[in-house]
């Protein structure tokens, strides 16, 4: 599993040639495919390990609290929390289906949605 993470940190942090998979699997002497399996594993595995901790909408309590938090502080006067965008670009087209990840920005990227309560960070 230790094998699995280190493939995948390298594939998600190098940037440019470095990154691809036939570059990696040399590296680490598996196959292109290998380096793609670890990726999307270890991917899955920290969402559904963190998901149900992080992702929920706030309780009546919690919603109360946030909305004092934002009074005064902006325009928005009881607000429970804030959405934002933005979209976070790939040095390189993805291998595979690379026409799913072309953004209005000329880049291929992943486009991210965030909530987050007043008196939070991300």
């Amino acid at each position: 599993m230790e094998y699995q993470l280190l493939v995948a940190l390298s594939h998600l942090g190098l940037a440019g040639n470095g990154a691809s998979p036939h570059i990696l699997a040399q590296l680490f002497n598996i196959c292109e495919g290998t380096v793609e399996n670890f990726t999307k594993r270890c991917i899955l595995a920290i969402i559904e390990s963190l998901e149900n901790e992080l992702v929920y909408w706030p309780n009546t309590q919690e919603r109360a609290n946030a909305s004092l938090l934002a009074e005064g502080t902006t325009v928005f006067d009881k607000c429970v929390g804030f959405v934002d965008g933005t979209i976070f670009p790939f040095s390189a087209a993805p291998s595979k289906h690379k026409e799913d990840y072309w953004m209005r920005k000329m880049v291929y990227a992943v486009n991210s949605l965030i909530f987050f309560s007043p008196g939070e960070y991300i």
